[in-house]
């Protein structure tokens, strides 16, 4: 929704254009300048008795770090995603981060955090270049390039695993499972390896017990309810709202189509013109009976406006996106006193949700990068 697409194409079953009136692109970007933050507010500071020469050195280092790694840019991307999302992961490799597209990674719902998940996928696709840079046993990468290249896959599919697998002997160890999977098929990593995967339903690349430290991922959340790991975001919230608001703007546009008709009736069978083509100005027309216009204005716009407006003032007060946060004129007539309260209202909800996301940040810092 955030990007203005219908999942069912830009047609609808009449063959009329479907128009998208986009309202939840203005709170998702209102949420994202009151959470964000500069990364150059991030300073490691002294605990009582430690020496001020180190952690200035501390902070040199970490801002190289940061520099290094494109932090900056990372931390604009989680206060981007947070809120049109709802969660944000980034993964580690190498002791570096990288954000993970949350459209390829496959997660226990039920679980709080992404590291009590009984399972983990990610989902991969290479090309057959990039999954010889992998690193990975080149004999199995032969035997997966010649079964891809047998099938009409565009790109080759990798699931990478983590969680409990079963082995040959029964036993179940936290495992990462890399194995190249051909679109349709699925592993459930339940059954041990050796039978769960043939030459067909797919390949293993590579098969590691690790320690549940070593896990690479990390999760972000805007806000959370109980008993659901993906957090609530500003387009679930809305998701009623838009789908209203579209529906009442298409069908002005198609009122609107037949408003513009100029379609005549009259009781007389001998008259058989078109007054738009066979009928110049100033004619006289002789009939039987009286030449009327067929009635095709729509008569409930305003019906369709309050409704709309409505829908519109759902979504200021469910996102806190008012016109004073958005930085519009209030209504006339509004005290100064009222705006300047909301105003701080909103900004004390956002000052709350921002120091939960800084609250994480530093948690990632300190366990990860410290």
């Amino acid at each position: 929704m955030y990007n203005s697409q219908f999942e069912s194409g830009k047609i609808d079953s009449e063959g009329f254009q479907k128009f998208f009136n986009n309202i939840v692109k203005a709170p998702c970007n209102n949420a994202t300048k009151a959470i964000k933050f500069e990364p150059k507010h991030i300073r490691i500071r002294k605990k009582p008795g430690q020496s001020d020469r180190k952690v200035w050195l501390m902070n040199r280092d970490f801002q190289y770090w940061m520099k290094e790694q494109n932090f900056t840019d990372i931390l604009y991307k989680l206060f981007s995603d947070l809120p049109k999302m709802g969660s944000a992961v980034l993964k580690i490799v190498g002791r570096k981060p990288y954000m993970v597209d949350l459209r390829n990674l496959v997660i226990e719902q039920s679980a709080d955090t992404i590291r009590d998940a009984a399972y983990v996928i990610e989902q991969h696709y290479y090309t057959p270049s990039q999954l010889k840079k992998q690193g990975w046993e080149e004999k199995k990468i032969k035997e997966v390039l010649d079964h891809f290249r047998g099938t009409e896959d565009k790109y080759i599919r990798v699931l990478e695993r983590y969680g409990e697998v079963e082995d040959e002997k029964g036993e179940w160890t936290y495992r990462r499972v890399i194995a190249y999977v051909p679109e349709g098929s699925f592993y459930n990593g339940k059954e041990p390896l050796d039978e769960a995967f043939t030459s067909i339903s797919g390949i293993v690349l590579d098969d590691v017990e690790i320690d549940e430290d070593e896990f690479p991922y990390r999760d972000f959340h805007f806000e959370k309810i109980p008993g659901r790991w993906l957090g609530v975001s500003r387009i679930e919230i809305l998701r009623d709202p838009q789908v209203r608001t579209n529906e009442i703007t298409n069908l002005r546009v198609k009122s609107s189509y037949f408003a513009t008709l100029n379609i005549f009736q009259t009781m007389d069978a001998n008259f058989n013109k078109s007054l738009v083509h066979d009928v110049a100005n100033g004619d006289v027309v002789k009939t039987m009976a009286r030449i009327e216009r067929v009635p095709t204005e729509e008569r409930n716009l305003t019906a369709m406006s309050l409704e709309e407006r409505g829908w519109l003032a759902s979504r200021d007060e469910q996102t806190f996106t008012h016109d004073v946060v958005r930085g519009e004129r209030p209504p006339a007539g509004t005290p100064l006193g009222s705006a300047q309260m909301a105003l701080a209202m909103v900004q004390s909800y956002f000052e709350m949700i921002q120091k939960d996301v800084a609250s994480q940040i530093k948690k990632f810092i300190v366990s990860d990068v410290i």
